[in-house]
């Protein structure tokens, strides 16, 4: 196996004092060595549903905070310290770069098409930065009365059977 060149040393470390170290997992060691040496986005889990009728972006904003805040793995990014690989789980949801409301003047059936296949490609290609987090994005297209919600989190704190329940 190829050597990895990463300078662990200029890796970000959250500044949460309260976070809490835990070991990883064998499977999150072996997400976290091939991610490293590629891109994350190849690990993520993208989820999208369709909606129409009204929305109450603050309640759905504010489910989404409550889940996060309920499963630690939700609020976990990850630590490579002395030859290891740590969770480091936070007390408080992430209140950056989880949520994104976007809204759409248009009811135009090929607009709202070309829109979302975009925002789609976008989150698939999106690469997670294990050592700072999140690693769940939340995004809502809103066409006045029809919504996209598009659910993106990287396969190191979750797997495809814990997806399911997402919906």
């Amino acid at each position: 196996i190829p050597a990895v060149n990463v300078h662990f040393q200029s890796m970000r470390i959250p500044p949460d004092e309260n976070a809490k170290l835990f070991p990883a997992t064998v499977q999150q060691e072996g997400v976290w060595f091939h991610a490293i040496r590629n891109n994350t986005a190849y690990w993520n889990f993208l989820q999208s549903r369709c909606y129409k009728g009204t929305l109450n972006a603050a309640a759905l904003k504010n489910a989404l905070y409550t889940v996060m805040a309920r499963h630690s793995s939700l609020r976990t990014n990850f630590r490579f310290s002395e030859g290891r690989l740590y969770q480091v789980i936070h007390d408080q949801p992430y209140s950056t770069d989880v949520w994104w409301h976007l809204t759409f003047d248009s009811d135009d059936r090929a607009c709202m098409d070309e829109i979302v296949r975009s925002e789609l490609a976008k989150e698939e290609g999106y690469g997670f930065d294990y050592d700072s987090g999140p690693l769940i994005r939340f995004k809502v297209l809103e066409f006045n009365r029809v919504h996209f919600f598009l659910l993106t989190i990287n396969h190191i704190v979750t797997d495809a059977a814990s997806m399911r329940n997402c919906w």
